[in-house]
């Protein structure tokens, strides 16, 4: 009986998600990827310090992609004090 519990904790804890998604496996580009993959809508990304940096906001922009549970991130635009940028979240097969 405890090699059967032993088993389900083992199979559920290997097919489990993360808790913390993980950006760093997301696909960053400007491109449009490929028409199988599906739009998951706009993203806005900022920083929120007055010495913000592009960098900065781009960073915001993948951790909201990661939590949306995106694998792909088109980057399209920088505000004027690159503060924030958008872009459009897709998940792609």
């Amino acid at each position: 009986m405890k090699f059967v519990f032993a088993l389900i904790f083992l199979l559920i804890g290997c097919g489990s998600r993360p808790i913390i998604p993980d950006k760093s496996n997301l696909v960053v580009t400007r491109e449009t990827p490929a028409p199988e993959c599906e739009n998951m809508g706009n993203i806005i990304g900022r920083t929120m310090t007055v010495t913000g940096s592009k960098d900065s906001a781009v960073d915001d922009l993948k951790e909201q992609a990661a939590n949306k549970g995106a694998t792909h991130l088109q980057v399209h635009q920088f505000s004027d004090m690159g503060t924030a940028v958008t872009g459009t979240i897709f998940k792609c097969p």
